[in-house]
């Protein structure tokens, strides 16, 4: 493979020049970081060493309209803009440029700021799909319910998914489904969600739609209509938690870390890992042991209610 010399030019005005020699492969892996890197600047999302999704804005979502400046803004997303139309054709992916996608002109005087923040969620679509679901709008941000520290691998997904309406369920390799959130409170909808799914029961997606917040009666509920019984056990300690998973099956526990009051899966525990499926990201993960500080409350799906 031909080597090549970097010069990476962000469009947020700043020069960064690699000091070696590269393959192209690595040329694309470093372009890509620096696009997820410039989209977290724009949308104020914490930066990680670990391709994370965030959850899509959601009907059931608190909107936050704050006073901007259209300037300021316009110029931010015309960069973002720019830095995707870059990558894009590094890749070789054709996308239609910003008159085509919006049959406007960058250079009319009172065209907002909406229309090239909307021209980038479909750039972000179409080149960095995992970020699609990004918002300037909602009221509670972004966060990382666990630390990058905290991670010690992300387990990989079969491929292809499942859709459910216009959700994506992935499969792990062990075969559980793996959800990201249907929104920024929708933690309890997908926890609950991925069980039933894994016990064959039917998800209800208008109940999941319609979830901002939740408890442990609603999580109960969730069960209960999709045709199963729930059951909450107690556990203070790591040992009785994985006890708990061994006898009952993977446990909802709640958490409370980077994005306050959180609900997991936790699939196993071990002495040097734990093992969870993350809805806030979409994933399944190994944590450090000392990173789960959980609720004593713990939810698990059981066996399906025989109709009398």
């Amino acid at each position: 493979m031909k080597k090549v010399f970097i010069i990476l030019t962000l469009m947020i005005g700043v020069t960064c020049n690699v000091q070696s020699e590269t393959t192209d492969n690595d040329y694309l892996q470093i372009m890509e970081k620096t696009v997820r890197d410039t989209i977290c600047d724009v949308f104020s999302i914490p930066k990680s060493k670990w391709p994370r999704r965030y959850p899509p804005m959601s009907s059931s979502d608190t909107i936050f309209i704050k006073r901007i400046d259209e300037n300021e803004s316009k110029l931010k997303f015309e960069n973002l803009n720019e830095t995707l139309n870059k990558y894009a054709s590094l890749k070789g992916i054709k996308v239609s440029n910003f008159n085509e996608y919006s049959e406007k002109t960058p250079s009319e005087k009172r065209l907002p700021y909406s229309v090239f923040e909307s021209y980038s969620h479909y750039l972000i679509k179409e080149l960095i799909p995992d970020l699609k679901g990004v918002s300037s709008i909602g009221n509670h941000g972004y966060g990382h319910s666990f630390s990058d520290d905290d991670i010690l691998r992300i387990h990989p997904n079969r491929q292809g998914n499942i859709k459910l309406s216009f959700y994506n369920f992935n499969l792990g390799q062990n075969g559980k489904s793996i959800m990201l959130q249907p929104a920024t409170r929708g933690c309890t909808a997908a926890v609950t969600a991925m069980l039933i799914y894994d016990a064959g029961g039917k998800i209800n997606l208008k109940r999941m739609r319609k979830r901002n917040l939740g408890n442990d009666e609603l999580m109960l509920k969730d069960f209960d209509l999709a045709g199963f019984q729930g059951l909450a056990t107690n556990n203070f300690t790591l040992e009785e938690l994985a006890q708990s998973i061994k006898s009952h099956g993977p446990a909802i526990v709640g958490v409370n870390r980077g994005i306050g009051g959180h609900s997991i899966i936790v699939d196993d525990v071990q002495d040097d890992y734990i093992t969870i499926r993350d809805p806030a990201h979409g994933w399944m993960i190994d944590i450090k042991p000392d990173s789960l500080q959980f609720e004593p409350t713990c939810l698990h799906i059981s066996k399906k209610v025989e109709e009398s």
